[in-house]
């Protein structure tokens, strides 16, 4: 659970980055 939720986090950070580029 607790990688998995690290993982989630980490895509989280890059799509939040992405869409503030694309924004």
């Amino acid at each position: 659970m607790y990688t998995f939720n690290r993982q989630t986090r980490e895509i989280t950070v890059l799509e939040v980055g992405h869409r503030s580029s694309v924004y």
